[in-house]
């Protein structure tokens, strides 16, 4: 980030706690009880009394890159599916990266990235029903919340796998 003039706040400062879920369309992966998800993480978010919000993302929300860029400086967790999840990688260190995963396709891309950025990943394998639909254990959720938002990184890291050194 540092290479790109980004400068995120520092973890305790980051107010924001974003849910990134694929646009839907028909190849989409929906979750079922998504209402229930937002609104318990609203709740524990108010609860904390720390003045962070839930927001969905939504890249046609932003007039510009930077604008986008500047959005991500003050996010503290990216929480959510697909594709779009990968703009965790705007966020800084320690910001806490939930996936939720289908556990028949298990991957370890998300991973590998947050931890070589120095995020806090937590991955939450979900069974799947129908074709494209999966059901988040909310409490479970809510519990790594909870516990985890806003701290530093914890958990292995890959960083020794990738020795080299980037402003050398």
């Amino acid at each position: 980030l540092e290479l790109l003039s980004l400068h995120p706040l520092p973890i305790p400062q980051r107010k924001m706690i974003l849910y990134i879920k694929p646009k839907q369309n028909n190849r989409s992966w929906r979750i079922l009880n998504e209402d229930d998800l937002l609104q318990k993480t609203r709740r524990l978010l108010d609860s904390r009394n720390k003045n962070e919000t839930l927001v969905q993302f939504d890249h046609v929300d932003f007039e510009s890159l930077d604008d986008m860029l500047l959005f991500f400086s003050n996010v503290a967790a990216v929480l959510g599916h697909g594709g779009a999840l990968f703009n965790h990688r705007w966020t800084g260190q320690d910001t806490l990266v939930m996936e939720f995963v289908r556990k028949t396709s298990v991957t370890h891309e998300f991973w590998e990235e947050a931890s070589i950025l120095g995020q806090n990943y937590w991955a939450f394998p979900l069974d799947t029903s129908g074709l494209r639909n999966m059901t988040v254990i909310v409490d479970n959720v809510v519990d790594v919340l909870n516990r985890h938002l806003g701290g530093p990184r914890n958990g292995p890291s890959l960083e020794h796998y990738y020795p080299w050194d980037i402003e050398g």
